[in-house]
């Protein structure tokens, strides 16, 4: 898809397009958000880590991790995010 706009409302429709689908990949959802894709890596576990399911003995802490890995991947200049 690409860089074509920066607009978040682009973003969730891209997503929600590719949430249609029978089955939904992690690979699928990176490609769909393109260059972009450290952003909502490090928004869904924040979302998360601030809501009542904070509660949860050891979402904080995955949530905490999760946007700490993903925020080393950005100081050490990588574009997006790749998963195993």
């Amino acid at each position: 898809m690409g860089d074509k706009t920066h607009r978040l409302d682009a973003l969730f429709q891209t997503l929600q397009d590719v949430s249609k689908r029978d089955t939904v990949m992690v690979r699928d959802v990176v490609a769909a958000i393109g260059r972009r894709s450290m952003v909502p890596f490090l928004l869904v576990p924040a979302f998360l880590a601030a809501t009542p399911l904070s509660g949860i003995p050891g979402l904080s802490t995955a949530c905490g991790l999760t946007i700490a890995l993903v925020s080393l991947r950005m100081l050490l200049d990588f574009d997006h995010m790749a998963l195993p």
